[in-house]
């Protein structure tokens, strides 16, 4: 598995955006990610260009340029491959949309904690 097609290299926002367009679309059964390719396209390149991906890579996401179609596939299937309850494109987003409330929620439980801390100086 090469770092670009690698669910780890990217954080749990950008994992869901790449869903979401996905879904948008669509491509909800593995099946249908490899029926259009076309549309894969547009997905990488909306991906790649949205504002959030390009927080990530200022804050250190270093792809360098869009996904190729095969690549898009090859994180897709990474993704399922990790997640071994997920079957689909919705199943992912639920589920990583969850940890992704779980990361939030633990960074702002710290944030409260350091401010608390802070005060109590």
């Amino acid at each position: 598995m090469s770092e670009i097609t690698d669910p780890s290299t990217y954080n749990k926002r950008d994992l869901l955006l790449v869903l979401q367009l996905l879904h948008t679309e669509g491509l909800i059964d593995p099946s249908a990610i490899n029926a259009k390719p076309s549309i894969l396209k547009d997905i990488s390149y909306n991906w790649f260009n949205h504002k959030s991906t390009k927080l990530s890579m200022m804050n250190g996401l270093d792809i360098g340029k869009q996904w190729t179609i095969g690549q898009l596939v090859e994180l897709y299937n990474n993704l399922l491959a990790e997640y071994p309850n997920c079957s689909n494109t919705t199943d992912l987003a639920n589920t990583i949309y969850a940890e992704r409330v779980e990361e939030l929620e633990r960074k702002l439980e710290d944030s409260q904690q350091q401010f608390e801390d802070l005060i109590n100086e």
